[in-house]
């Protein structure tokens, strides 16, 4: 992308600001786990006091993954579950989140779904993952946890236009036009 996409302009603010306060309507603790840009984000006014930088970013995903659970297990022991969600797809409807918290069970993984096959994030891991979670260190994110366990995947379907990321900078002024036509 050139830029870190949290940073990035979206509607009257930033990627990361107004998917922080959209996640914080669903009255859940909302962490977000930082890279690179970790002082950038501390500048963002946030509505969260949970940001938690990875130092080792470049390793991906996974350890971003990794850090954040570790984060939920020392801070948050009486947790249930975790949701992982990326700053990259703003279109996702917390009535989606809704739905897959329905979904969840204790020993569940809960993945989103589409019409048109797509399976991933958001997902949603009960507390008998945490371990596995928190030893990832790659940049295929949670992928080995849901394959080993898939046995246990629960899928939730969403449309598949409220899974849209923005890999691209194409993508995202694509994404910027479907705002604007909101």
């Amino acid at each position: 992308m050139g830029t870190p996409k949290a940073l990035l302009p979206w509607k009257k603010s930033t990627l990361i600001k107004e998917l922080v306060d959209k996640y914080l309507e669903f009255n859940q603790t909302v962490i977000v786990v930082s890279g690179s840009n970790h002082n950038a984000l501390l500048s963002q006014n946030l509505q969260t006091s949970h940001i938690v930088e990875n130092t080792n970013y470049k390793l991906g995903m996974g350890k971003s993954i990794a850090v954040g659970v570790n984060y939920v297990q020392s801070h948050f022991p009486k947790a249930e579950g975790v949701f992982i969600v990326t700053v990259d797809q703003p279109f996702i409807p917390l009535s989606h989140l809704q739905n897959m918290l329905a979904a969840f069970k204790s020993n569940t993984i809960v993945v989103s779904s589409s019409e048109k096959g797509y399976r991933g994030i958001p997902s949603l891991f009960s507390t008998a993952y945490f371990k596995e979670l928190a030893s990832l260190e790659d940049d295929r994110g949670a992928k080995p946890v849901c394959f080993k366990h898939k046995t246990n995947l629960q899928l939730v379907k969403t449309a598949h236009e409220d899974l849209d990321d923005m890999d691209t900078p194409e993508m995202y002024q694509k994404l910027k036009e479907r705002l604007n036509l909101q």
